[in-house]
């Protein structure tokens, strides 16, 4: 595991590195290629990874670290999102490097090469205590990541922090007597560090008799995750973040610690799967107080950003819906017995690729939107004229827009099918019915976005040409190629899986 201990470690020292050289006024092209550095590395060690990975009959590769057994771990699951991480992210650097002065970079690149690390760590962990130290450097990477200005401080920014690290600090608290009373409860008398893997846990699990005690944990941890995720009724933090933080920190931190979060969550409410196995009325329980919380989500979230006046508030709250569509994925998975780890990793596929495609389309959409706010545009009707104003930003934005509402052949498409096509396949009535809920609403989110693109391109006679700088536009062209590409020809994308 030499790999994933050298990827985490240079993200971690080449973050102090570019800390230091904005201390001491480094220029713009410097800080461009130091970031480059890890990013550079990590697309070589991921493929190696991957490439080893399938050609091994078991789909889960694990290492020691500092003594404790097991300490990492790498699947098809967790390369996916980190393949992710690594490519949106360093586009995202690369557009904040070439589109904001010096004194205002160093600050944010060192955050989110420090972010990047800590989110590496928490996908390629497999102890989870090492889960949660590397998760909360990850929060602290995204506290840092929100207080650089980038263009200068909002009116809004201050309050909005102040709820972002409330609520986190509730979840982290969830979370820790969360895995706290799930250590517990599998624990035996040959109790050791080793013993606190996750593959280890989940075969425990079935032969725990602390059954209230296990519950009691699924509790905590999904409602920290929840939290983090901005589910209902966990949500009221996130529209206010989205649209109070400037946007070059939040783009990044959804494609950084947000696919991190939605990672644990595929992790941690699966490896609770084989209580609802024995215990039939929990089962019940559970699936339909996920399905509730999924439901809720979908329709709140999706019904508030028709009704948004701010166009950056309107993404808060169709991010709250796209955790309403991950968790009817999780109650599949929960259901089938199913933990999204080694061999059965490659089921995460249709949650991974529509969580990937929503984060990566969302990160471009944010920081495009950022630019127009330079210029005066934060409301819907101000978004008149803009093909006249920006018209590459403008382009950009609109296809992102479209892969979001799930137009062929984008990569939202794929995602929005692979989300039906499972809860479908399953031919039950609860899973029929979700899906039926969730095809509604993706209408609606596709009526949303059509909306901005027709004011987009709708003609005003009071604005002329802005100079674009198309080394700001370039990262995101590549990201929303990227788009385009994961729809076109999704098969390539979908073998990191190995199926």
């Amino acid at each position: 595991m030499m790999e994933v201990i050298s990827t985490i470690s240079i993200f971690i020292i080449f973050s102090v590195i570019v800390f230091f050289m904005g201390r001491f006024k480094a220029g713009k092209l410097s800080l461009a290629l130091v970031s480059l550095i890890p990013y550079a590395y990590s697309y070589i060690i991921l493929p190696i990874l991957w490439f080893g990975m399938i050609n091994s009959k078991e789909k889960l590769f694990t290492g020691d670290f500092l003594g404790i057994k097991d300490f990492f771990a790498v699947d098809p699951f967790s390369l996916f999102y980190s393949g992710v991480t690594a490519l949106a992210a360093n586009m995202l650097i690369l557009h904040i490097i070439s589109r904001f002065g010096e004194r205002e970079i160093s600050p944010i690149v060192s955050s989110a090469l420090f972010t990047t690390g800590a989110v590496f760590g928490t996908l390629f962990s497999h102890n989870v205590l090492a889960i949660f130290m590397f998760w909360e450097m990850a929060l602290a990477g995204v506290v840092g990541l929100s207080l650089c200005p980038c263009g200068g401080y909002r009116k809004q920014t201050h309050e909005a922090m102040m709820k972002m690290v409330v609520m986190t600090s509730i979840s982290s608290a969830f979370l820790i007597a969360g895995i706290g009373l799930l250590i517990a409860s599998v624990s035996g008398p040959n109790f050791d560090l080793s013993s606190l893997n996750l593959m280890y846990i989940w075969e425990r699990i079935p032969e725990t008799k602390n059954v209230q005690l296990l519950m009691m944990a699924f509790v905590l941890i999904a409602v920290a995750l929840l939290t983090d995720t901005g589910a209902v009724p966990f949500y009221m933090w996130l529209p206010d973040y989205v649209s109070g933080i400037v946007a070059p920190p939040v783009a990044l931190v959804l494609v950084t610690s947000d696919l991190a979060a939605y990672y644990l969550l595929g992790r941690f409410m699966t490896i609770f799967s084989p209580l609802f196995q024995t215990v039939k009325l929990t089962q019940l329980a559970i699936i339909t107080l996920i399905a509730t919380i999924g439901i809720f989500s979908i329709v709140l979230g999706e019904l508030s950003a028709l009704s948004q006046g701010r166009v950056r508030r309107l993404f808060g709250y169709s991010m709250v819906s796209d955790a309403g569509y991950s968790l009817l994925l999780i109650i599949l998975y929960d259901v089938n017995g199913v933990f999204l780890m080694g061999n059965n990793a490659y089921m995460a596929m249709p949650y991974a690729y529509f969580t990937a495609a929503s984060s990566i389309a969302l990160a471009v959409i944010i920081t495009i939107l950022g630019s127009f706010e330079d210029i005066g545009v934060f409301r819907l009707q101000q978004l008149q004229g803009m093909h006249i104003r920006l018209p590459f930003a403008t382009i950009l934005l609109s296809i992102s827009l479209l892969s979001m509402a799930g137009i062929p052949p984008l990569a939202g498409f794929v995602a929005k099918y692979l989300v039906i096509f499972s809860l479908v396949a399953t031919n039950m009535p609860i899973f029929l019915a979700a899906a039926f809920v969730a095809s509604i609403f993706f209408v609606v989110c596709a009526a949303y976005s059509f909306r901005l693109i027709k004011l987009s391109f709708s003609p005003r006679e009071d604005v002329s040409r802005i100079k674009e700088s198309k080394s700001d536009l370039i990262p995101l062209a590549i990201l929303v190629f990227t788009l385009i590409l994961a729809g076109i020809t999704p098969t390539p994308f979908l073998w990191t899986f190995g199926r």
